[in-house]
C-alpha cells in the first residue's frame, strides 16, 4: 500500500475561518462528551426518582405519574417545553411560526 497521507490537513485553517481542523475536532469532541454527560444525569436523577418512588410506602405519586402516561407523549411534551426555554437557540421556522404555542 502506498498511499500519502496528507496528515498536515488538520493544522490548517477550517472554511468557518474560527480555527484550524484540529480544533474544530477538539470542540467537536467536547460538545459530544458535554452531551454524553447531560444525559446521563437527567437519566441517573429521572432514574433514581422513579426507583425511589415505585418502592415508597406511598405508591400512589407513582401511579399517576408514570402508570397511566404514554411514555412518548412524555418524552415529546418534556422536549417541546425544553426547546421553548431555550427559544433563541432555537428560532422560529422560516414563516414566522413557533413551536411553543
Amino acid at each position: 500500500m502506498n498511499y500519502n497521507w496528507n496528515w498536515h490537513i488538520y493544522w490548517e485553517l477550517s472554511p468557518d475561518g474560527q480555527g484550524t481542523y484540529f480544533h474544530s475536532l477538539l470542540v467537536g469532541l467536547g460538545w459530544t462528551l458535554a452531551t454524553a454527560l447531560a444525559a446521563w444525569v437527567i437519566a441517573l436523577v429521572l432514574g433514581s426518582a422513579l426507583g425511589v418512588m415505585r418502592t415508597s410506602y406511598k405508591r400512589a405519586l407513582y401511579g399517576h405519574a408514570v402508570r397511566h402516561a404514554d411514555l412518548l407523549l412524555c418524552i415529546s411534551e418534556f422536549t417541546r417545553s425544553a426547546l421553548c426555554r431555550f427559544q433563541t437557540l432555537f428560532p422560529p421556522d422560516h414563516d414566522g411560526t413557533s413551536h411553543c404555542n
